[in-house]
Order: C-alpha cells, then structure tokens, then sequence
C-alpha cells in the first residue's frame, strides 16, 4: 500500500480536509486514482445533500478497520478483507439531526433520495456503488464491479425501501 500517506489539516476538497478522510487510528490517507475519485464522487454528493456533514468513517487502516468490527461482536476470523474503507473508496455518515423526527414513510423517501443521489454520481464516474443503510446512518462507496446486475448494491431496511424507483 504504497499509496498510502499521512497529510494533516489541508483541504481535500472543497468541504473536506485530509484530517476527516483519514483515518481516525493511524492518520493515513490514499492518493490512488481511485481514492480520489471517489473523494469527488463524495464532494458532489456533499453539495447536492445541501447540509454540513462530518463523515464519522472514510479511511481505515487493518487496524482500525478489525476495531471496528469487534466493537460491533465479529470475531476476528471473520472480519472481512473486502471493505472499500480500506482502500478510502468507502464513507460513513451519521443521520442527519432532523431524521429522529421523521415519519416512516419520510425516512424512506430520504433513503431514496441519498440512492438515488448516489447511484446517478456513480454513474457519471462511471463506476458502480454501494448505499447501506444502518441504524445509527448510511455507507456509500464506489467500486469497480456490483455484485447486483443493475449495477449497484444497496443492503439494510430493505423491506421498507421501495427500490424498483431507482
């Protein structure tokens, strides 16, 4: 992983430094092509999400990234080597403040709305994607291939995501 470096409080891009894409063990950062597409890939989402985000996860070293997942009760064994945080093509953001306070049926048109938002940046980059939706927010990523054949992958609350409209 040569690609890796450690770069502190300069902007990555226009809402984002290096210290908010790094990651939050070792300070590393990824400059491959690909990590900074999906730097802008995430930029443009930023700006079309109209509100201040802080991702809580972007890069992660092995490190951290096993961490992660003990917290969350996996054996080590059994973390797995595929996550695209280790190679900075993965975000992680927490629910907006207001997303409490939603309906049912509010929180899902939200959900689409960040699917949609994400799935149409992706391809433009020409690239597939990843939306998963968790309890405490929502992951996305950008990768090479889906392992769904509309071109995307999209996993958590699906019974209530209506996902034929994307």
């Amino acid at each position: 992983m040569s690609n890796k470096i450690i770069v502190l409080n300069k902007k990555a891009t226009e809402h984002f430094t290096n210290d908010e894409i790094a990651c939050k063990c070792c300070g590393g950062v990824y400059t491959t092509p690909e990590s900074l597409r999906h730097n802008a890939m995430y930029e443009e989402f930023r700006v079309a999400y109209k509100r201040s985000i802080t991702p809580n996860s972007w890069t992660r070293c092995w490190n951290k990234h096993v961490d992660v997942y003990i917290k969350d009760g996996v054996p080590k064994n059994q973390v797995p080597k595929s996550s695209k945080h280790l190679s900075g093509m993965a975000t992680d953001e927490n629910w907006p403040v207001d997303y409490k306070g939603m309906s049912s049926d509010e929180k899902d048109l939200f959900k689409l709305w960040i699917v949609d938002l994400w799935i149409k940046i992706c391809r433009k980059y020409k690239v597939a994607g990843g939306v998963g939706f968790y309890t405490w927010g929502f992951h996305l990523d950008s990768r090479d291939k889906a392992y769904n054949p509309r071109g995307y992958d999209c996993w958590g609350h699906k019974e209530r995501l209506k996902l034929k409209s994307v």
